[in-house]
């Protein structure tokens, strides 16, 4: 693909992305929007990261959402020690 092409697209097709994603990566590191499409229809969007967030994404803390999570029943080794007592 050269180089005249991809700086006047913004939509690129499933093929043309697996043969040229380093080329089109460095398009969206630049800014521009990226639409995907797979049989004429778009199938993702490639944007650059926030660059409020410097490029970090937030994951959630499942660990600290677990600590509040009370499960309803006995435990499971209970269960399990029962059924090999049948």
């Amino acid at each position: 693909m050269s180089a005249t092409l991809m700086s006047h697209m913004s939509t690129v097709g499933l093929r043309q992305m697996q043969r040229n994603l380093s080329a089109i990566l460095r398009r969206v590191e630049q800014g521009e929007e990226i639409l995907v499409t797979r049989r004429k229809r778009v199938v993702a969007r490639l944007v650059a990261p926030d660059q409020a967030t410097g490029g970090r994404l937030e994951w959630p803390d499942f660990a600290a959402r677990a600590q509040g999570i009370h499960l309803k029943g006995k435990p499971i080794s209970a269960t399990i020690r029962e059924e090999r007592e049948r």
